[in-house]
């Protein structure tokens, strides 16, 4: 019972309806409200960026994240760009420190 009952899982769960209880709706306005994660990274590169300008090859994709991103650059052909490299990189970075 223990062990179907006390798991990281179970606690994490109670613990996260203890903090949001009663509080749907002001969760619920800010999920509304937050961007869409490629406008959010569009928006930090800036205008006028080549990263912002490689990013544009992606809008209207659905569920658009760095993840699918780094799969599509291994999954391409031809010679890769500065960008892709650079995505790259960063992606065995953060893989190194996980």
């Amino acid at each position: 019972r223990v062990l179907e009952e006390h798991t990281f899982e179970h606690r994490m769960t109670e613990m996260l309806l203890y903090i949001f209880q009663g509080k749907y709706k002001s969760l619920k306005k800010r999920l509304d409200n937050r961007k869409d994660s490629l406008e959010f990274f569009m928006e930090q590169a800036g205008e006028d960026n080549p990263l912002g300008d490689y990013l544009e090859q992606y809008r209207g994709q659905k569920d658009f994240s760095f993840k699918k991103m780094v799969a599509g650059i291994e999954n391409g052909e031809g010679a890769l760009s500065d960008n892709e490299l650079i995505l790259l990189m960063l992606d065995q970075v953060v893989r190194d420190k996980g």
